[in-house]
This record gives structure tokens, sequence and C-alpha cells, in this order.
């Protein structure tokens, strides 16, 4: 597994547009010492952009994770009853506000 990430900052009179983007690759692995419950590979794009308005430390966001809203598991567990899986998060669109006072 690994990751890579890219930030691009640009400076204006009054503030700051960020723009970055992210991606996580994994190759796939096993959830249990026997090798009987596996997650396959997946990969995961995130990406945002932001604006800091300087005079008021107010910034804007607006992000989006898991952009091809890819289906993968953040746990799976087995019992006598079967496997347990936990699905993680959809596409997840937001907009995020900090304000710094």
């Amino acid at each position: 597994s690994g990751s890579v990430g890219a930030v691009q900052a640009i400076d204006f009179e009054n503030g700051t547009v960020e723009i970055g983007a992210d991606v996580y690759v994994n190759s796939g692995f096993y959830y249990d010492p026997k090798n009987t419950v596996e997650e396959d590979a997946y990969q995961i794009y995130n990406g945002r952009i932001s604006y800091l308005y300087i005079p008021w430390e107010l910034r804007v966001t607006a992000f989006g994770q898991n952009l091809a809203d890819r289906r993968y598991h953040v746990q799976q567990f087995q019992n006598d009853f079967g496997i347990i899986k936990t699905l993680a998060p959809p596409r997840v669109l937001g907009v995020r506000l900090n304000w710094t006072f």
C-alpha cells in the first residue's frame, strides 16, 4: 500500500487559494492469519480546494473523499456464523468552514 499527494498554494493580496489531491493505493490483503478473509485491491482518490481570507483568518474548503465511490471494507471478521463486514464510507462531498478568532 502507499499514498501520494500534492498541494499547490497561490497567494493573493488578501488571501491564499490551495488546491490539493491525493491517492491511496492498496494491492489487497487478508484480515486473518489463515488467509481466508480477503480484501481486494482498491484505490481511493481525494481532492480539495480552499480559500483563506487572511484579514479574518477565515478558511472555506470544498472537498471530496473517495471520489471514485470505491466500495471497500474497514474491517472484516469471521465468526461461527459467517463473516461480519463493515463498509468504508462512500463518496463524501462537503464544505468546511474554519474561523480562527
